[in-house]
């Protein structure tokens, strides 16, 4: 296969920080979902937009990948002072 043009490979901190925010974003998901039906449910209308709805897992998932990512960098730079 040949170098990429557009993206370069993910090393495996950003991998594992990427599967994290993945969770992480696959739970807000769920919280805001349920937290949004269950004010339908009991109120006549909806509590947040489709669009809060759509961002707020893609948001959490990529800003718990760039925490993720950015801590272990902190740590692996703290471990080569030490």
């Amino acid at each position: 296969m040949g170098k990429p043009i557009f993206f370069r490979p993910m090393t495996s901190q950003e991998k594992k920080g990427w599967n994290k925010g993945i969770y992480v974003g696959f739970y807000t998901y769920l919280i805001v979902l349920f937290i949004n039906f269950s004010y339908e449910s009991f109120a006549s209308g909806s509590l947040f937009s489709a669009q809060t709805l759509f961002w707020s897992g893609i948001a959490a998932a990529f800003i718990t990948e760039l925490i993720y990512v950015f801590v272990q960098k902190r740590r692996h730079s703290q471990a080569d002072h030490t």
